[in-house]
């Protein structure tokens, strides 16, 4: 991905068109003034981003973000940046008098599909579902667990969207949703996978 982004009116427009934009009948933000000051990235926990929007669509379910990243890098929003999307949950950030807490009015939710944390399984690497991963889309952290890894395109096209989307919302920090939720170790994404990514982004953008 190295076209032109841009955002006109809430919505993202990469070369000049605007992305996919996902309609959900059901509304389901909240009332207020997003103040996108944050960038969270999520995973969404399963093998497809279809399966992923169909949470979204589905009227019974209390969840919502603003984009997601497919395994092959395509982009779709599902809310206007301005909404308030159901995206952090419990969560905060920052300590003192300064800090914020109940983070989904102050920021982006970016959902990329992925499985995250797997099982070994008679031989197999599986899903919190039962879903097989083959095996060369698996990767280990530091201890040894099994993940599912992200791939090179969604990788690439995550970066260029987050870092670009960043500065023309100015907004001051690019966290996983691990970082914000409360308590502590109450979420894992977007998973030691898309560390080094979530790194190179705020490296970069903290000195652009």
């Amino acid at each position: 991905m190295t076209q032109p982004i841009n955002v006109m009116n809430g919505l993202l427009y990469i070369n000049n068109q605007q992305v996919p934009f996902l309609d959900n009948p059901v509304p389901k933000y909240s009332e207020g003034v997003n103040t996108c000051e944050y960038i969270i990235c999520h995973y969404t926990g399963g093998t497809t981003v279809q399966s992923a929007h169909n949470t979204y669509l589905d009227p019974t379910t209390q969840v919502s973000w603003h984009l997601s990243v497919s395994r092959d890098g395509d982009v779709t929003q599902l809310l206007s940046f301005d909404k308030v999307a159901w995206h952090a949950g419990a969560s905060s950030w920052g300590t003192g008098p300064q800090a914020l807490v109940g983070m989904n009015k102050y920021s982006i939710g970016v959902e990329h599909s992925n499985c995250g944390p797997l099982t070994e399984k008679n031989g197999a690497y599986v899903t919190a579902f039962g879903q097989v991963v083959p095996n060369i889309d698996v990767g280990f952290d530091q201890n040894g667990n099994p993940w599912q890894l992200y791939s090179p395109q969604q990788l690439a096209a995550s970066k260029y969207l987050i870092l670009n989307l960043a500065r023309i919302l100015k907004v001051k920090d690019i966290l996983g949703h691990e970082q914000i939720a409360t308590p502590i170790g109450r979420k894992k994404d977007p998973g030691p996978m898309y560390w080094d990514t979530l790194a190179d982004i705020r490296k970069t953008y903290a000195n652009s």
